[in-house]
């Protein structure tokens, strides 16, 4: 009985081996931080820009133009947490070459398929780079600040949503697609509204101009009031058909669209006193741990994963939930206790995955178990990114003027001030959040266990 003994013995190292791959104490920010930094290496390994002969700042097939901008907004924010600048020459060098010749990130290059979400995109990465003090645009480069490249295209968007008002098309919002030839020109998208919500919220925040607050709450207003953001619950559906007049949302639920809107609305809860704001975020942060962890504290895009059916976009969208669940808690301390053990145990899950293929941490997508799933790409990679950022505290982040920023008066991070003063002195009250589960048991103690009872005579 030596060899069945034996084997299994093996068999177990393997499994420890693959389970520990990327190690993290959840409660360490260096240990993060290790672990962010092999993971944010195997998405330069994906991107390949900066490499001869391609082009700067696109991914290659079959990654769209938006996840590239993603993958930009997610490693500027690896710089901005863990301090490791190895990146920063390639993704300024990526930013402009795709803003394009009006600085807009609308480049010639993608103007076959660009759509509003797409565009907006790149300009919330933009603003992660203002927000974070990412190094100065070069000299040459023509124009004075990220945060310019952030304010162009919500110049543009501003003007087609007027146009939309003006054509009297469901009474605004903007289109997936910006231009008519293309298929989901039609359509009116959570992904676009829930992006060009949360870009006016962060330049509202950031500059202290009324300007954007107003367009921010214009978006909020038209979102539920055509039915994007269902009032009861605050489900986010996907979209809604122009040729219907808007009044049969698309109701499939994706992590994306909902973390687009949650964390613009705790940027608002943040830079405003009303107290609309902040009883949105929390409740939208109730609905996410009920539809998007339904077993447990692990995250899962719950309209695909189950069906093992998700599509190269779908498997990146919890990088954006994972965002929002931190930014919200950052902004929000009443949300803290429902958001930290669903951001523990995700980021421990995600950990556990990343243990396949020849290196022992290419990342795979379910969460939920401590054996490699054999999927790999790089939406796996920046959700298991972005989920282990959220466990790093959030820095103090500056505004236009200098002045940082950071949670609601009482959180953790320390008091907060918008770009023309201080909020509110008295926090709110707390909004209500859902019941969560315990913590997902510690991988290692239950490989430790099972070794004992191999070895056991």
């Amino acid at each position: 009985m030596f060899f069945p003994r034996a084997a299994a013995f093996s068999s177990l190292l393997l499994l420890v081996h693959r389970s520990i791959a990327i190690e993290v104490d959840i409660n360490d920010v260096q240990s993060i931080s290790d672990a962010a930094k092999t993971i944010a290496s195997q998405v330069m390994y994906y991107y390949g820009g900066d490499k001869p002969g391609n082009i700067p700042g696109l991914l290659p097939d079959p990654y769209y133009w938006w996840e590239s901008g993603l993958a930009h907004d997610s490693l500027i924010k690896y710089w901005a947490k863990t301090g490791d600048d190895m990146y920063n020459d390639q993704i300024t060098e990526g930013m402009l070459f795709q803003v394009g010749p009006d600085n807009n990130f609308m480049p010639p290059n993608q103007s076959t398929s660009i759509g509003n979400d797409d565009q907006s995109t790149w300009a919330l990465a933009s603003m992660t780079a203002a927000e974070n003090g990412f190094p100065e645009l070069p000299s040459d480069s023509g124009i004075d600040s990220w945060l310019q490249f952030a304010q162009n295209v919500f110049d543009n968007q501003v003007a087609r949503w007027q146009g939309e008002i003006e054509d009297k098309t469901c009474g605004g919002g903007l289109r997936w697609q910006i231009y008519s030839f293309n298929n989901g020109y039609d359509y009116k998208n959570a992904m676009s509204n829930g992006n060009f919500l949360q870009l006016a919220a962060r330049l509202a925040r950031y500059t202290g101009n009324q300007t954007y607050s107003n367009w921010a709450r214009t978006a909020s207003n038209w979102s539920f009031d055509i039915g994007l953001i269902e009032k009861d619950t605050f489900g986010v559906y996907d979209g809604t058909f122009v040729s219907q007049d808007c009044k049969k949302p698309n109701q499939v639920q994706w992590s994306a669209n909902l973390g687009r809107y949650m964390e613009g609305y705790a940027y608002l809860t943040n830079a405003s006193t009303i107290r609309e704001y902040q009883d949105y975020s929390a409740s939208m942060v109730e609905h996410a741990l009920e539809v998007f962890a339904p077993e447990g504290n692990n995250l899962s895009e719950t309209a695909c994963q189950a069906r093992d059916n998700c599509n190269v976009d779908q498997l990146a969208y919890r990088s954006i939930l994972a965002r929002a669940l931190a930014t919200t808690r950052a902004m929000d301390a009443s949300t803290s206790d429902a958001i930290t053990p669903v951001l523990q145990a995700s980021a421990l899950g995600a950990a556990a995955q990343c243990s396949g293929g020849k290196d022992g941490t290419t990342c795979g997508s379910d969460w939920a178990s401590t054996k490699w799933d054999k999927s790999q790409g790089l939406g796996q990679d920046l959700s298991a990114l972005e989920i282990l950022l959220a466990n790093i505290p959030e820095k103090q982040v500056s505004t236009v003027n200098g002045t940082s920023t950071s949670g609601r008066p009482g959180t953790p991070t320390g008091s907060s001030t918008s770009a023309s003063g201080s909020l509110s002195a008295t926090p709110l009250p707390p909004a209500s959040s859902g019941a969560l589960g315990q913590m997902a048991s510690m991988f290692g103690l239950l490989a430790a266990l099972g070794l004992a009872v191999i070895l056991s005579p």
